[in-house]
C-alpha cells in the first residue's frame, strides 16, 4: 500500500510512501475513523470552465484518501460519481447502471483492476454498449500502460494523477459522447 500527502497550498500531492501490508490496514482502517482524511481546503477546486455536459463516472477505488479527492473533483467539475471499492463491486455496477466512463484503479482487493476491465469488455456486447476506461495504477512503466490497454483500458494515468490531465480527459470524453449522443 501506499500513504499520499497533500501540500493545501499548492494544491497537489507533495509525497508519496510505500507501507507494508499490515501498516498499510493500520493506515487505512485510521482514515476510516477520521471525520475528514483530507481537509476540506486540500481539496482540488474547480478552475477550468464546465465541461459540455455532466458524465456519469464510475469509480472503482479502494484507497479512502484517494476516494475522497476524487469525488470532490469529479463533483466540483460538475460530474455525477458512483463509487466501487473492488474490483467486483466495480463489474456488479457497471452491469446494473449506464456510465459514461470508468475510472479503474489496478491495484484493488476481491478483484484487481486488469480482471474487472476484462469483464467489463466481455459484458458490453450483451449489453449494447461501451464505455471508456481511465486505468488508474501507480505503476508507471510502458509495460504498464500496455498491460492496461490489453486489459481493456482506453487511456492510463500513473498516480499519483495530475488533476489538470484528469480534467483534459474528462473535458475530450464529454465532448465526445455529447457528440455521439446528439448525432453527430
Amino acid at each position: 500500500g501506499s500513504l499520499w500527502t497533500w501540500n493545501v497550498e499548492r494544491r497537489q500531492v507533495t509525497g508519496r510512501w510505500f507501507l507494508d501490508k499490515a501498516m498499510g490496514q493500520h493506515v487505512e482502517a485510521a482514515a476510516r475513523n477520521v471525520p475528514s482524511p483530507v481537509p476540506q481546503t486540500a481539496l482540488p477546486t474547480a478552475t477550468a470552465p464546465a465541461p459540455s455536459r455532466a458524465l456519469r463516472v464510475l469509480l472503482a477505488e479502494d484507497s479512502p484518501i484517494n476516494q475522497k479527492v476524487t469525488l470532490a473533483f469529479l463533483e466540483k467539475q460538475g460530474h455525477h460519481a458512483v463509487l466501487a471499492e473492488n474490483g467486483q463491486q466495480a463489474v456488479e455496477m457497471y452491469r446494473a447502471q449506464n456510465f459514461d466512463l470508468v475510472l479503474m484503479d489496478i491495484d484493488m482487493p476481491v478483484l484487481d483492476g486488469h480482471q474487472a476491465m476484462r469483464q467489463i469488455r466481455a459484458l458490453e456486447p450483451s449489453l449494447e454498449r461501451r464505455t471508456p476506461i481511465i486505468a488508474l495504477t501507480a505503476m508507471s512503466t510502458a509495460e504498464d500502460r500496455t498491460a492496461c490497454i490489453a486489459s481493456g483500458a482506453d487511456d492510463y494515468l500513473s498516480k499519483p494523477v495530475r488533476l489538470p490531465a484528469l480534467r483534459a480527459m474528462l473535458t475530450q470524453i464529454a465532448s465526445t459522447t455529447s457528440t455521439k449522443r446528439d448525432g453527430r
